[in-house]
């Protein structure tokens, strides 16, 4: 017997990757998480994610226009280069996200 789950949420999962940078997950189509969608025109007639402002690129094998960048489905180094840029400057200026704890030297 299969039992059918609820997806979790992302916000129950955070928890778990504290101490990671970035993290990438697949589904939560309609979550306030910025996007990278994959579009095959075999697969679907229009993209997922056409008007949502949280889509950040396009990765497809046709050429479609939705306002940000887009990427061919072998262009992996270059997709790699916009989400280092576009994050690990986030990250950067955000801080540390556990900063060091003072210590005691009085011994």
């Amino acid at each position: 017997m299969v039992k059918s789950l609820p997806s979790p949420k992302l916000d129950g999962l955070e928890k778990y990757f504290d101490d990671v940078d970035l993290v990438l997950t697949e589904g939560f189509k309609s979550g306030p998480m910025p996007k990278i969608e994959v579009f095959r025109r075999a697969a679907h007639a229009e993209p997922l994610c056409r008007g949502d402002d949280q889509l950040i690129a396009l990765v497809t094998d046709t050429a479609i226009d939705l306002g940000v960048p887009a990427f061919g489905l072998n262009d992996v180094v270059q997709l790699a280069d916009l989400i280092e840029e576009r994050y690990s400057a986030a990250r950067q200026s955000a801080g540390p996200r556990n900063p060091p704890r003072p210590t005691n030297n009085s011994d």
